[in-house]
Formats: structure tokens, C-alpha cells, sequence
């Protein structure tokens, strides 16, 4: 039933279509394209970061949190790592929570803080979650130790990500 593949809209789904809607900025009509079963916010969050990278578009994200929502998903990876973070919550993105599908509220919250402290900083919200994704679950790959590893704080994040030193 939430197999997306089961949904008959999947047989008409535009690919290259929906890429050329993002090339285009047209997040919200690609998110919501996007909307097959079992196909949530997180999924649909995915593929829209990862085209938004691959099409080097970072720009219509930046100082845009409404555009970044679209593109910064939200799994169990990024939420844990965003919950021990302990940055400015004020939250002055002025999207609304119900044009992001089912993204629940704690997460809605997490990832518009998230994403106004890389604006803060200078940082790009689609490499800050392609880098809190890639090294907790390609480095460390596993949880509990992801949760050990916050808990010991900077040294021990340094010393988790130095044996792939030569891919960053």
C-alpha cells in the first residue's frame, strides 16, 4: 500500500521534468510532484538536495529557508546529530509546516534552526545535511556509537572522521 511503485502515478512520474523544475526553482511544484506513496518528506526532501548539488543551484537555497526546507531531510542520522547541537533555536523562517508534507513538528523545528544557523555562519544548509548524513552513516554507521561519539564532543568527531581524512 505505500509501496510507491504500487502507485499508479509512478508510471507517469517525470524525472527529467521535475530536475528540470528544480534547475528552474520550482522546489514546492517538484516536492509536490513528488507526493506518491510512501514517498514522505524525507524521500522527497533527498531527491530534491541531491539534484539542487548535482546542479550546482546551491544559490536558490541560500538566505532562503522556505526553498531550503525542500532540500534538507530530515532522518534519523541528521535528527540525531541536530538534537545535541546546541545552537541558536530562534526560528525566523516564515514557511508554514503544512506546505512540507509530513514532516513532523520536532523536525520541522530542528531543520529551520538548522538551517538559520548555517545562514548565520555562512555555511551551506545542502552540505551541512549531505556532511551530518554521509559521516553517521558511512563513518560511523552505527548509532549508539554515533550518540557516544556527540557525547565526547569535537575530539572525538575529529578522530571518527580521520580515517577518511583523504575524501574531505
Amino acid at each position: 500500500m505505500n509501496n510507491p511503485f504500487f502507485d499508479s502515478r509512478m508510471n507517469t512520474f517525470d524525472v527529467s521534468g521535475a530536475i528540470q523544475n528544480v534547475d528552474q526553482g520550482r522546489l514546492k511544484d517538484t516536492f509536490d510532484k513528488l507526493a506518491l506513496n510512501g514517498v514522505n518528506h524525507k524521500i522527497r526532501s533527498f531527491f530534491i538536495r541531491d539534484i539542487i548539488y548535482l546542479l550546482g543551484k546551491e544559490d536558490m537555497v541560500r538566505d532562503n529557508c522556505s526553498n531550503a526546507l525542500f532540500a534538507f531531510p530530515v532522518d534519523t542520522w541528521v535528527r540525531t546529530v541536530l538534537s545535541t547541537i546546541n545552537f541558536n533555536r530562534r526560528l525566523t523562517c516564515d514557511a508554514r509546516r503544512a506546505d512540507y508534507g509530513t514532516i513532523q513538528k520536532d523536525d520541522f523545528k530542528l531543520a529551520s534552526a538548522a538551517i538559520q544557523a548555517c545562514y548565520d555562519q555562512q555555511v551551506s544548509p545542502i552540505k551541512l545535511n549531505m556532511g551530518i548524513w554521509y559521516f553517521s552513516s558511512q563513518c560511523v554507521g552505527d548509532m549508539r556509537r554515533l550518540k557516544r561519539v556527540l557525547r565526547n564532543g569535537d575530539d572525538a568527531v575529529i578522530q571518527e572522521a580521520s580515517p577518511f581524512d583523504d575524501l574531505f
